[in-house]
Order: structure tokens, then C-alpha cells, then sequence
């Protein structure tokens, strides 16, 4: 059913990926870190809104909130170029064998070595990647379908699947989530790495110059494989919350490449900083309790859709981001990604007096009470607000609850299955909503298991796809199929928004490779 049929003559975010709206700004100046004889900056300095949520372990990067930490000292399978292209890192060879996604294998490159100068080898790679599927850690829940993991030879490896995986390639990537390689050495006892490295990373972290919840300090990895993609003799990720402070470092040259936001953006622009922004994830709500078991008005697809058409996403955005970065949107993923679809762009028109109407054809014409969960910890909480307020107007009263305690406990209360919904960014890619799809993956972004036998048929489908037209058509009618039963509802396309000055060189970013990207970049 499409609801352009309610467009009125005025025309008047499920794995929870808790994407963050992040920037980096470098100093319009001079270099703040001259560059040393051998061409290196003598310091390349970041700057985070926090230190790593979970400690330094690459296993706790959470999906991104901490992975500019990981990035920095260890090395992955494979990586994302700024286009979206699958490039190698430690594999120099990779691809499914035969048909149906059941079966990858990757052969690894022959000079790469862990900081202290062992080789890296099928072997140590088998180990981290068997450490994160019988782990309990963010892609935990998906490499269950890991059911083999083997070294051929000293430089190969193969993953032997129980279920078709599409998107094998993206979870051996940093953006995947937990894919990093760990010295072996390390792995008998992962808990020494809250405050350590031990990876093939072009740095390595010196704890001894660190200053916990101020600043982190890394220095380059003289055993790194490609060491003219290290352009800092050593990087500084200071910890700066407030992005008009961290507009301040970036100005006054204390950061070279900070976080700052779409507040500061035309600022930074007028100081002389470049800025990039990058749309990078659908956020909105996500209407979790699809069932009714806490909430009976949100079993009714009906309910779901008035939601949806109540919202006004042009309003909301406009009053949540700054600067006209933000991109109002009714769909889970960001133009130019897999599962983008024209057709889908205003699917829910924004209609008042529709919107009554099928809360009355529901049987809710006085309207009823839900929760809604938010967290300052990842800004959501202002939209909550925004999107309680337009509710309100169709006769929907919204309970904001913010967790603000810990990222962790956010997750956990989202897990319970005591929220019925949320605001959420959805996964940048398609091949991340499995978690959302399939009723036994995950708790966090379908925390009352939803089964839905069209949606889990198309997520087979293209788990056991291969790139080209086919999977990107599959990609559609997923998301399409999540769109007409309004299991979420979008409002705004999140921009990730980079700004940085002259003196920043080897700097890109797209919405394909938005995470902290460190390889290449330095000051000129």
C-alpha cells in the first residue's frame, strides 16, 4: 500500500548501529606539527567526544563508537575505499568459492608483521577472527554463521558459512565492526587490552603518554607493511565533547583534524576551514513492539503508518541539524547506497488529517501512550523531543525516557524488550540489517524478535546473492518491505561532517567509508 495516495496539494532509524554524527577539523594555518626531515607530520593531532567506550580493545569498538582507536593500531582483512570498493589490508586475495555464499577464502600478503615483528600469518588471523565469534562482542551475534574458520597453509584462510552471507567482505572490513587481527601473543588474556595494542596497525599505542578520558597517544609502527601510507610520526586523539571547543582547537591549532557537528560547520567555514559533510546514516524511530505486547495500538499496521505521516521530517530535521546539512527521509538507507529506491523517497507524505483517520479507523480516534527511549550519549534525545511534539498533534502522547549512563546500559534497557521504541540510526548498508530482519540475531534492534516471513525470505535471498543487478533488486524489496510496514520510521538522513584545513593532506571520506580515516593522511 503506498501513501502517495494521501498527498495533499500542498505537499505539505535492525541491528542497532549507533552511528554517531562525527567530524574532523584541521587547522586553517600553518601546521601546528611541522613536518619532520623524513616528510612526517611530527604529530597529527585528532580530536573524539569521548575515550573508548569499552576500553582500548578492538573487540569493543562497538560498531564505531571507539574505532578510531582501533583503527590506528590494528590492521583488518580487507578495508573500504572512500568509492565503497572492497580493498585489501592483510588479504591481497579474496572471494567466495562456487555459488551461493557459503564458503570465503582469502590468501594474505606476505609481509605484514605485528608491532612487535612476528609475522602475521592464517594462523594468528584464524585466532582473532574465532576470539570475535565466540566472544560476546558487538558482530558476535552474526558470526555464529562462522561455523569453520581454518588456516590453509601459513597464508591462507577459509570461512566455511552454516548460512548464506552476503556481506562477508564489509564484516572483514574496520567499518564491519569487530574484524581487527590481534597478536596471538595477546589473546591469552584480551583484558591486558583495555590499555594496550598488539595489532599490524600503522601505530601503536603508548599508554605511558596517555592520559585516561584527555588524551591518547599513538606512535608509528616501524614494522607497518606500507609504510608511505604513514604520514605522522605520531598521533594525539584528544577528547573534546563540545564542538564549539573543538572549533576553538581547530581555529587556535590545538587539533589538526577535530569533532565538531553541523553547528559549526558554516563557523569553521568562515575561519577558513574546509568542511565536508557526508550523508551517512537514516535516523527516526524505531517501533519495535510490532506485536503489541506492551503497547497493543503499535500491533496495528495502521498505527505504524499514521506515525509515519504524522511526522512533518522537513520541520524536525531542519530544527534538529544545522546549516541545512541534514536530509529529511522516509528511507533506511542514504542515496547511493544498496537499497536506495526513488520510489520510496516521500512514500509517507506528512498528513494531519489522514493521520486521524487511521488512528480512528484503528480504533484509537483519542489516541494512546508510548515510550520512547533516547540518550544524550548520541544527541537523540533532541529529536525525541521534536517527534513527541508533532505526535502530540494527532492525539499521541510520547514518554521520553533517556538513559545517559553509559552506551552500555543504553543497549542493555534497548535489549530488555521493555521499550517498545527508540530513536535509532539505522546501518549505513544494507547488509547490516540482519540483526533487525532475522527474530534470533538481534536484541538490540528487534529486542520482540518480529518474524516476518516476506522480510526473512528477501534477507535469504540476498545473503545468497552476488553483487550485481539482482542483489542490488533484492536490496529494494527488503527495504521496501520494512518501509510498508512501517516497522521504523525515518526522519532525517544524519550527515557525518568532517572540517579541516589546508594543511590536512590525504583526507576522503564518503558515506560508504565515513569512519576515521588515517591511512594516507598528514600536514603539509
Amino acid at each position: 500500500m503506498s501513501f502517495r495516495g494521501f498527498r495533499t496539494r500542498a505537499l505539505a532509524v535492525a541491528s542497532v548501529t549507533v552511528a554517531v554524527a562525527i567530524a574532523l577539523a584541521g587547522c586553517a594555518g600553518g601546521s601546528a606539527s611541522p613536518q619532520n626531515s623524513n616528510g612526517r607530520a611530527a604529530q597529527l593531532t585528532y580530536s573524539f567526544l569521548g575515550p573508548p567506550q569499552l576500553g582500548m580493545s578492538p573487540f569493543e569498538t562497538f560498531g564505531g563508537q571507539s574505532i578510531i582507536y582501533a583503527t590506528l593500531a590494528y590492521s583488518t582483512v580487507l578495508r573500504t575505499l572512500p568509492d565503497g570498493t572492497i580493498a585489501g589490508d592483510l588479504a591481497k586475495k579474496w572471494g567466495y568459492v562456487g555459488a551461493g555464499n557459503r564458503e570465503f577464502q582469502f590468501t594474505l600478503r606476505d609481509d605484514a608483521t605485528f608491532a612487535d615483528g612476528t609475522k602475521v600469518d592464517a594462523a594468528a588471523v584464524v585466532a582473532s577472527l574465532e576470539a570475535v565469534r565466540d566472544g560476546s562482542y558487538f558482530q558476535s551475534n552474526i558470526w555464529q554463521y562462522f561455523t569453520s574458520i581454518s588456516a590453509d597453509g601459513t597464508d591462507a584462510v577459509t570461512i566455511k558459512l552454516s548460512q548464506p552471507v552476503a556481506n562477508i567482505e564489509h564484516l572483514l572490513t574496520p567499518e564491519g565492526g569487530n574484524a581487527y587481527i590481534v597478536n596471538p601473543k595477546a589473546l591469552k588474556n584480551t583484558k591486558a587490552l583495555a590499555n594496550a595494542t598488539d595489532g599490524s596497525g600503522p601505530y601503536v599505542y603508548d599508554a605511558a603518554s596517555s592520559v585516561a578520558n584527555s588524551s591518547y597517544v599513538f606512535t608509528r609502527n616501524p614494522h607497518y607493511y606500507a609504510p608511505d601510507l604513514v604520514k605522522a610520526d605520531k598521533v594525539v586523539v584528544k577528547n573534546i565533547a563540545d564542538p564549539n571547543a573543538v572549533l576553538n582547537a581547530a581555529e587556535t591549532g590545538q587539533v589538526d583534524i577535530g569533532l565538531a557537528d553541523s553547528t559549526v560547520a558554516a563557523a569553521a567555514e568562515k575561519a577558513g576551514l574546509k568542511v565536508m559533510s557526508i550523508p551517512t546514516a537514516a535516523y527516526g524511530i524505531g517501533l519495535y513492539d510490532r506485536a503489541g505486547t506492551l503497547v497493543p495500538a503499535l500491533g496495528d499496521l495502521r498505527v505504524r503508518q499514521a506515525i509515519n505521516i504524522a511526522l512533518d521530517r522537513k520541520s524536525i530535521t531542519s530544527s534538529v541539524i544545522s546549516g541545512g546539512l541534514g536530509v529529511p527521509t522516509d528511507q533506511l538507507t542514504v542515496k547511493g547506497l544498496p537499497g536506495y529506491s526513488a520510489d520510496l523517497e516521500d512514500y509517507y507524505p506528512y498528513d494531519i488529517a489522514k493521520a486521524k483517520q487511521l488512528l480512528a479507523d484503528a480504533g484509537y480516534a483519542n489516541g494512546f501512550t508510548f515510550t520512547l527511549l533516547c540518550t544524550p550519549l548520541i544527541n537523540t534525545c533532541g529529536v525525541a523531543q521534536a517527534a513527541a511534539a508533532q505526535l502530540k498533534q494527532v492525539g499521541i502522547t510520547v514518554k521520553i525516557d533517556s538513559v545517559g549512563s553509559s552506551i552500555a546500559q543504553y543497549v542493555s534497557v534497548l535489549s530488555s524488550g521493555k521499550v517498545p521504541a527508540s530513536i535509532l540510526g539505522m546501518p549505513p548498508t544494507v547488509f547490516g540489517f540482519g540483526p533487525t530482519v532475522l527474530p534470533d540475531t538481534g536484541p538490540s534492534t528487534n529486542p520482540f524478535k518480529t518474524d516476518d516471513p516476506t522480510a526473512v525470505g528477501l534477507w535469504n535471498q540476498l545473503s545468497a546473492s552476488s553483487a550485481g543487478a539482482q542483489q542490488d533488486e533484492l536490496a529494494v524489496k527488503l527495504l521496501t518491505r520494512l518501509t510498508e510496514q512501517a516497522w521504523f520510521a525515518p526522519i532525517y538522513v544524519m550527515p557525518t561532517v568532517y572540517v579541516y584545513g589546508k594543511n590536512v593532506t590525504g583526507f576522503d571520506a564518503s558515506s560508504a567509508n565515513f569512519m576515521w580515516p588515517t591511512l594516507g593522511v598528514g600536514l603539509k
